[in-house]
């Protein structure tokens, strides 16, 4: 069979996988929408690579315990880690309304390392089969 049939398979699912940036949710939501004009069967949505939310505490506490240079360049940090996880939340909340009900969507932290081997790949199985409905 051709291409376009196997895209149409009634046993055929694709899974898209993303980053969690506007620009890229953007693209992948053309190639959605692509797929649905081709009548590809949408499985499932990956966003990878996820921002950690940063711990809640006491933010000016800890940072009156620090000596007074690395202050304020903590509180950057800290700031801009804060905004990178609301401009993620914010981006993935645009591109959720934007994918057909019923297409489980499902978000994967970003990891300490680069994901090389088997045990790694296992590990992130386990994480997307916790997350499914």
């Amino acid at each position: 069979p051709g291409r376009r049939a196997l895209l149409r398979d009634p046993g055929a699912g694709f899974v898209l996988v993303a980053g969690p940036r506007d620009l890229v949710l953007a693209e992948t939501g053309v190639l959605a929408a692509r797929m649905r004009a081709l009548a590809a069967p949408l499985a499932a949505v990956v966003i990878n690579r996820t921002q950690p939310r940063p711990p809640a505490i006491a933010v000016d506490a800890a940072l009156a315990t620090i000596a007074p240079p690395a202050r304020a360049w903590l509180a950057d940090a800290w700031r801009d880690a804060h905004d990178a996880v609301g401009a993620e939340d914010a981006a993935r909340a645009r591109f959720a309304a934007a994918v057909p009900p019923g297409i489980p969507t499902v978000a994967i932290p970003e990891g300490d390392r680069d994901v090389h081997a088997l045990g790694d790949l296992a590990a992130i199985a386990a994480q997307l089969i916790a997350a499914s409905p």
